[in-house]
Parts: C-alpha cells; sequence; structure tokens
C-alpha cells in the first residue's frame, strides 16, 4: 500500500472525529471482527474502524464484494460481536448489547424485504406490528379502524407512485418489488429510531423505481433528522444520495468525503482516486458497470 494511501486512511478515520460530543448519534471505535480465525480461510472483514455519524446525517458505503460494508452494518445491528472495540448508539454502550435489544433504537432495512416484514400480514397489520413492537406494546389484531387511518395517513405521505393507499388490507407478499420497500422503510421509521441502516435496498429494483424510494428515502431522513447509515454498489448513488461517501476496502474505511469536494467529485474521479491511491483499479465490475 502506497504512503498516499496511507496518509489518506488516517485522514479519512480522522475527518469526521472533532466536533459536539452531544451530537454524535453513532461512535464506533477500533472495530475488529474476524470470521473463521486460525483456519485456513481466515477473513478480517473489519480492521480497525472508527467513524462517527451525527444526529441527522445520511452516510453512503461503498466499496467491492468483501470490503466490510454490510458485515459493518451487521455488527452495528448486534448480529455477532465483534473481537475488539466498542459501538455507542446515543451515548449508550451497544458493544455487548444483544441484537434484540438493539431494535428499539436501531431500525434496518435489507435488499429483500421479506427479511423485515410478515409477507402473510396484511400492510396495515405489518406497519401496526412495527408500530407496537418499537413502542413495547403488545399488537392486537384485528388492526382498529382508527389506527387504520392513521397507518393511511403515514401511507399516502411516502408520497411514492404505487397505489399502496388502497392495498392496506392486502397481504405484504402480493405486493411489488417498491411497494414492498415502501412498505419496509415505513416500518424501520414509524417510531423514529435513532439509527437508521439500508443494506442495500434499492438493489433489487428497477431504475425508476428505485430512483423514487431512493427520493423517498432522502425525505424520510430529513423530516425525521435520523442518523443513517446506506450500502449501495452504486458509485453515483453513493456520490448524490445523503450527505457524505465513505469507502471501504479490505475491512478499512480508505475514503471519507463530504463537503464541496464530495459535490464536485464524479464516479470516474472516485475511480482513478482509487486507482491512484491503492495502485489497483476497482476489481468488481458491479460497481463499475452500475455507472454504464
Amino acid at each position: 500500500m502506497s504512503q498516499t494511501m496511507t496518509e489518506e486512511m488516517a485522514a479519512a478515520q480522522n475527518s469526521h472525529d472533532t466536533g459536539n460530543d452531544s451530537e454524535v448519534m453513532l461512535r464506533v471505535r477500533d472495530l475488529v471482527k474476524t470470521f473463521n480465525r486460525g483456519t485456513a480461510i481466515e477473513h478480517r472483514a473489519l480492521d480497525g474502524i472508527d467513524l462517527d455519524v451525527k444526529a441527522g446525517e445520511f452516510v453512503c458505503l461503498i466499496g467491492s464484494n468483501g470490503a466490510g460494508k454490510s458485515t459493518l452494518l451487521n455488527a452495528i445491528s448486534g448480529e455477532f460481536f465483534c473481537d475488539r472495540g466498542s459501538i455507542e448508539v446515543a451515548g449508550q454502550d451497544f458493544t455487548w448489547r444483544r441484537e434484540h435489544k438493539r431494535m428499539h433504537d436501531i431500525s434496518r432495512v435489507f435488499q429483500d424485504p421479506m427479511k423485515g416484514t410478515a409477507p402473510h400480514l396484511t400492510v396495515a397489520e405489518n406497519i401496526a406490528l412495527a408500530y407496537s413492537r418499537s413502542k413495547r406494546k403488545p399488537f392486537a389484531f384485528p388492526v382498529s379502524k382508527k389506527r387504520k387511518a392513521i397507518i393511511a395517513q403515514k401511507v399516502e405521505e411516502l408520497g411514492l407512485s404505487v397505489g399502496l393507499v388502497d392495498k392496506l388490507d392486502s397481504q405484504v407478499g402480493m405486493l411489488s418489488g417498491g411497494q414492498r420497500q415502501a412498505i419496509a422503510l415505513l416500518m424501520a421509521t414509524i417510531a423514529t429510531p435513532k439509527l437508521l441502516l439500508l443494506d442495500e435496498h434499492t438493489a433489487a429494483l428497477d431504475p425508476a423505481t428505485a430512483a423514487s424510494v431512493l427520493e423517498m428515502t432522502d425525505r424520510i431522513v430529513r423530516e425525521q433528522n435520523l442518523a443513517t447509515l446506506m450500502v449501495t454498489h452504486s458509485i453515483s448513488s453513493a456520490l448524490s444520495s445523503g450527505d457524505r461517501t465513505i469507502m471501504l476496502d479490505s475491512g478499512k474505511i480508505i475514503m471519507d468525503i463530504s463537503g464541496d469536494e464530495r459535490k464536485s467529485m464524479t464516479p470516474q474521479d472516485l475511480m482513478a482516486r482509487y486507482q491512484t491511491a491503492m495502485g489497483r483499479a476497482l476489481d468488481n465490475d458491479e460497481l463499475v458497470l452500475s455507472e454504464e
């Protein structure tokens, strides 16, 4: 690795460490995770990650397959404990907190919405269940008329032209991909979590629907002032969505771009900067082809 890359990585890790601590919603320090330790396929997926995300900050994560993007989200959401390091959310230590105890503060939307929804329940039932779970209240069947009216208003506010208001009594499993992701996003944010994790939540959608869901995502994040981490394979989306672009490589943060630098950067600029710093081109076709 070149000296330039080493210096850039250090700058990326430290560029957002300053400021008022009370503004930091997510704080990750020296996070390390190694899979299959002691075997021939040992792999260090996270290698000393330092990251601060402030309240209302929308951060896009980009990188080749195996760079550590989804692994970082898995660590933050509590799917596994890390070998070293710490995770804080809103000033509370989440490092050893079990996954089910993080769900009241951390919401996540997956590429496959069926991971976050009950496909055999109706749209209204799914949304009511998400709200009840976040408030730690029991969910009652059937959904009352009063609550259904509130849910209908929330669905209408999504602003996605997919006809969801008329499908509150439809099973989620019968909806289109865009409709399911709209519902998954509403379920994840209906009770305003402290942290929103988006794991390639538009990757399986057609371009028009993906653009609509991204617009809806941005609006919800702004309106609710949500600290957000979004994993994407699209370099264009990583530079145009949210406030900040972080690139990972081999479990390390190698770029942290925001402000005027980000506004003027093109996908070609980012790929050229990567090649100059790392001494090699991005080797993942999925990242490159997303720009064609």
